[in-house]
């Protein structure tokens, strides 16, 4: 269930982007926003039926997803041919180093490259909504 103090935060969003407050936006969102991690659309669909005991289809997910994702609020990001991951946006961007070998995820915080690549986007007269840098490694166990 969604709580008094989370439900008006996600409302005040919903409000403040001028977005209707469907119970499936609602939903999605408090998930996002209580689990505080990356997730799939199918992480986002179980985390529903099973805390919140609604039923909503895959395609009601995603288009939730995909209006949070136009507007800035979260950021969608993908390593190979693996599901989409989804998450809300803390920052511009997001830095991730990727394992070939045994294809573990590491979060990378670099400011100074996160600075350079908006510099770059304002240089070139771009408006950044978000980015994605996917570096890949091998990890320190695989090299070992």
């Amino acid at each position: 269930m969604v709580s008094k103090e989370l439900n008006s935060v996600i409302m005040s969003i919903l409000h403040s982007e001028r977005l209707r407050a469907t119970i499936p936006r609602i939903m999605v969102l408090n998930v996002l926003i209580e689990k505080d991690k990356e997730l799939t659309a199918i992480d986002i669909e179980r985390i529903i039926s099973s805390e919140h005991g609604k039923n909503l289809y895959i395609s009601t997910i995603y288009s939730a997803l995909k209006v949070f994702e136009d507007i800035g609020l979260i950021q969608k990001f993908k390593i190979g041919d693996q599901q989409s991951l989804y998450c809300i946006k803390k920052k511009n961007g997001s830095i991730r180093a990727t394992c070939n070998q045994c294809k573990k995820t590491f979060f990378l915080v670099d400011d100074e490259l996160e600075a350079h690549i908006e510099s770059y986007a304002k240089s070139k007269e771009l408006k950044l909504m978000s980015f994605s840098l996917l570096i890949k490694i091998k990890c320190e166990n695989c090299r070992g």
